[in-house]
C-alpha cells in the first residue's frame, strides 16, 4: 500500500456512497480555494488554485466556511457548491435566490430528486436547476428532508433514494435502522422499513433510572448497497473512574443491507477495546469503503490513547468481535488525528489529518 501526502486542506466535504464513484462528484471543492477536478477513474486529480471563487474574506477565517457539498452533472461539470449559509452556482459566483437561507445554515447534503431538475439540500429549500439560465436557483421547498438521516443511495431503479437513519429506542434500547424512501414528490413518512439491528442487553441503573446505550451517531451504505455501518455507539457498563463517571465501551455494527427491500440486517458487533484510565475512549472521526468495497477503513481518534489510527476491516466478518482482532493496523496517528476518508471517483481514498492539515491517499 502506497502512501501520498500533499499539502491541500480537506475539510468536511459531505458524499453519498453511490455517488462518490460517479460523474456528480468530478469536483471538490475546499475552503482555501483549492480544487480537486477527477477527469476520468484512472487518473489523479487536476488541483489548482483559483482565487476568484472568493470563499475566504477578511472577517472569517477556513474553519467559518467549510464547503460541506460540491455537485457536478452526469459530465462531471460544476454545478454548484455550498458552504455554512452560501451556495454558489458553476461560474463561482452566489446562486440566484441564496439571500433566502439563514447564515448559520449547513448544507451537508444535496440530493437530486429522481426525474426532476431539483436538487433537495434542507427540510426548507431546494435548488431548481432551470433558473437563471441554467446556473440555479435557490427555492423554498417544504417537501424535501422531512425526516433526519445520515447517508443515502440510490435505489436500483432509480425511482427513489433510500434516506438511512440508525435510532436507540429509550425504552429498551434497541437499536433501529429506519430506510425512508425520497421520491420526485418528496418523503413519505408513513412509508419507511423499519429493522430492528440489536438489542443491547447491559443494564445499570443512573439516578433510579436504567440506562444502557447512550446513541448511535450515523451511518454509512457501501457504494454497492450491501453492507452498512452504524458507529458512534456508546455502551455503559458498571465501571467508573476516579471522579465517578461511567466508563463507555465503543462500538461499531455492521450489517448486511438488502438494497432492493431496504431491510438491514445479519448484526455484527465490533468493540474497540477498553482501556481504564482512559476518561474516555477513542470515537470514529473517518469511515469509508475501499474500491472493491470489500474492505472499510475507519479512524479512531482520541488524544494518546493506544489504540487510535486508521485500520481495515473485512467486510466478511461474521460474530461480535474485539476491533484489534478482526482489523488491521494500516496507520499509527501518533498525535495527529486522520479527520476525514473519502472515496473519489477514481477509486481511491483521500484522507486528511487536522493537525498537519495535509492530505494522503490510500492505494
Amino acid at each position: 500500500m502506497r502512501k501520498i501526502f500533499f499539502y491541500i486542506l480537506l475539510l468536511q466535504l459531505h458524499f453519498s456512497s453511490t455517488a462518490q464513484s460517479g460523474r456528480e462528484f468530478s469536483n471538490w471543492i475546499f475552503a482555501d480555494n483549492n480544487t480537486f477536478y477527477f477527469p476520468d477513474t484512472a487518473s489523479d486529480p487536476v488541483v489548482s488554485n483559483n482565487p476568484t471563487l472568493n470563499i475566504v474574506n477578511s472577517t472569517y477565517g477556513l474553519n467559518d466556511y467549510p464547503i460541506t457539498t460540491c455537485v457536478s452533472d452526469s459530465n462531471g461539470n460544476l454545478q454548484f457548491y455550498t458552504a455554512k449559509g452560501t451556495i454558489w452556482n458553476k461560474n463561482f459566483r452566489l446562486m440566484q435566490g441564496s439571500e433566502l437561507i439563514d447564515s448559520l445554515s449547513m448544507f451537508p447534503f444535496a440530493i437530486k430528486r429522481p426525474n426532476r431538475s431539483h436538487y433537495c439540500i434542507s427540510s426548507k429549500y431546494a435548488i431548481d436547476m432551470d433558473i437563471d439560465s441554467g446556473r440555479g436557483g435557490v427555492v423554498e421547498d417544504n417537501r424535501c428532508f422531512t425526516v433526519t438521516f445520515s447517508d443515502y443511495i440510490n435505489h436500483p431503479s432509480k425511482r427513489f433514494v433510500w434516506l438511512l437513519e440508525s435510532r436507540v429506542s429509550q425504552f429498551d434500547s434497541t437499536l433501529y435502522i429506519y430506510a425512508y424512501k425520497f421520491t420526485q414528490n418528496g418523503i413519505d413518512s408513513n412509508d419507511v422499513i423499519i429493522s430492528k439491528a440489536l438489542k443491547f442487553p447491559h443494564k445499570i441503573t443512573i439516578n433510579s433510572s436504567i440506562v444502557n446505550i447512550r446513541l448511535a451517531r450515523a451511518c454509512k451504505i457501501s457504494p454497492d448497497g450491501k453492507y452498512l455501518i452504524v458507529h458512534g455507539i456508546d455502551v455503559y457498563n458498571s465501571l467508573t473512574d476516579d471522579f465517578g463517571n461511567l466508563w463507555n465501551d465503543r462500538r461499531i455494527l455492521l450489517l448486511d443491507f438488502d438494497i432492493e427491500t431496504g431491510i438491514a440486517h445479519n448484526p455484527r458487533q465490533i468493540k474497540v477495546p477498553f482501556h481504564q484510565g482512559y476518561y474516555n475512549q477513542p470515537h470514529v472521526s473517518g469511515i469509508e469503503f475501499s474500491r472493491s468495497y470489500n474492505y472499510f477503513y475507519l479512524s479512531l481518534n482520541y488524544y494518546a490513547h493506544p489504540d487510535l489510527g486508521l485500520y481495515q476491516c473485512p467486510v466478511t466478518i461474521v460474530n461480535d468481535t474485539l476491533l484489534t482482532n478482526a482489523c488491521h493496523k494500516v496507520i499509527g496517528n501518533g498525535m495527529h488525528s486522520i479527520t476525514n476518508l473519502r472515496l473519489a471517483y477514481n477509486k481511491k481514498i483521500y484522507l486528511s489529518r487536522d493537525t498537519y492539515m495535509q492530505s494522503g491517499i490510500l492505494q
